[in-house]
C-alpha cells in the first residue's frame, strides 16, 4: 500500500519481539476516530513487519519526550483538553497536580 504524506515522518524500528499488535490497534483507533483524537498524542502512519523488525511511520514531532515535561517547571496543561486516558496517564508518569479550580494541571 502506497501512502503519500506531505509532512516529516519518523520512523521506529522495533524487534518483532517488542512489537503489540494490540497497542499499534489502539493507536490506529485514537489517530482516526474523532472523539479521540488529542494534540498530545503522535499518530501512527503506517507500519510494515520484516523477519526481525517492525518499522513504524508516525508524525514527526520535535518538542521532546514526556520526561522533557517533567523537568520544565510550571507546565500547564488546559485540562479541558485532555481525554480521561491520557489524564490518567499523565496522573502517573508525571505527578500531576490539579489547581484549586480544577481547571489547570501542573507539573508536581
Amino acid at each position: 500500500e502506497k501512502k503519500n504524506h506531505k509532512e516529516f515522518v519518523a520512523a521506529k524500528v522495533i524487534m518483532n519481539k517488542d512489537f503489540d499488535i494490540n497497542e499499534w490497534e489502539t493507536a490506529g483507533a485514537l489517530s482516526v476516530d474523532p472523539y479521540q483524537i488529542s494534540p498530545f498524542i503522535v499518530r501512527n502512519i503506517l507500519a510494515k513487519q520484516f523477519d526481525q523488525m517492525t518499522v513504524i511511520l508516525m508524525e514527526y514531532c520535535n518538542i521532546g519526550t514526556l520526561f522533557d515535561f517533567q523537568e520544565k517547571q510550571e507546565v500547564q496543561f488546559a485540562y479541558s483538553l485532555l481525554h480521561p486516558m491520557e489524564l490518567e496517564f499523565w496522573r502517573d508518569q508525571l505527578n500531576l497536580i490539579q489547581d484549586d479550580e480544577g481547571e489547570k494541571l501542573f507539573v508536581g
